[in-house]
């Protein structure tokens, strides 16, 4: 791998590399899409250029992405709709682990959400029966709007506690752990954060008896271990955050790669620690030999 750059702000410990090198290197790449292949504008650059290059030459890829507001499918379609030609069956999205849950949880089928109407469609795909007041065995917060924060979040809140003290079991998913997201005007919460707002209160409330989310996305392995590929491919993830795609792609035993188009920027590898340090830094999608 002679003639890559060592990055300034890694040191010694990660070099950055032209997009172009990782299509002469991996045979499966796993991408997130936020941040990586899209943002709150429409495509980032170069990304459309990316995926059609990855199409052309037949190299197996996935979207890999904490998405848990609509189908994989309706998340694949709005990609095409931005300009990039990516198919059905390469989209995984954290909202379609949801259906492997409710597959082997049948007994729990009875759910209460936070999110969307278009969650609704999501849920009931993967298996859920979707109820009102206090009826639930299973609360998935599928996304951050569509809901009155902070009113519902009380009430579900304190429909859990009762639950609890009454000694019924809540199962808890979480399919999105993203704490925030970039967005048109600014940065904003997501899931993940209200989900922690939520695992708090009950804490204080129940103490050792309080549920805990169960987590689905990146960085836990169920997202990654989701993606098919051959025992014998040499597998990638590109992402944007440390958190989550560079920390779960590290556990799972995948090249990590951070491109600087999203949320975690170069400048900051000096704070990270070592299992959320990327093997390769790109500065961006750009399929030529210097990448600048």
């Amino acid at each position: 791998m002679g003639g890559f750059n060592i990055h300034p702000f890694f040191g010694k410990t990660v070099k950055e590399i032209p997009a172009s090198k990782i299509i002469e290197i991996y045979d499966h790449i796993l991408m997130d899409a936020f941040g990586v292949l899209v943002n709150a504008d429409g495509p980032i650059q170069y990304a459309a250029e990316f995926i059609l290059a990855l199409n052309e030459l037949g190299i197996d890829y996935h979207i890999v992405s904490n998405g848990s507001k609509f189908l994989p499918s309706r998340s694949a379609q709005s990609y095409r709709d931005r300009g990039l030609a990516i198919p059905d069956e390469k989209v995984i999205t954290s909202g379609s682990l949801l259906k492997s849950w409710y597959e082997s949880n049948p007994s729990e089928s009875l759910t209460k959400m936070l999110g969307p109407k278009e969650s609704m469609e999501l849920l009931m795909w993967a298996g859920a029966e979707l109820v009102d007041g206090d009826t639930f065995s299973t609360f998935v917060i599928c996304n951050q709007d569509g809901f009155d924060f902070p009113k519902d979040v009380d009430t579900v809140i304190s429909e859990i506690i009762d639950l609890t003290k009454k000694g019924r079991r809540v199962n808890l998913l979480l399919p999105n752990p993203d704490l925030i997201y970039p967005s048109k005007n600014g940065f904003g919460l997501t899931s993940g954060s209200i989900a922690l707002i939520i695992e708090k209160a009950l804490e204080l409330v129940l103490d050792g008896d309080a549920p805990k989310f169960e987590r689905l996305g990146k960085p836990y392995p169920a997202i990654f271990a989701a993606a098919p590929r051959s025992s014998t491919a040499k597998t990638c993830m590109i992402g944007d955050q440390y958190e989550t795609d560079i920390f779960g792609a590290n556990r799972a035993g995948i090249d990590s790669i951070l491109v600087d188009t999203g949320i975690s920027r170069n400048s900051q590898a000096a704070l990270i620690s070592e299992i959320k340090k990327p093997k390769f830094f790109i500065r961006n999608l750009r399929l030529d030999k210097t990448n600048n």
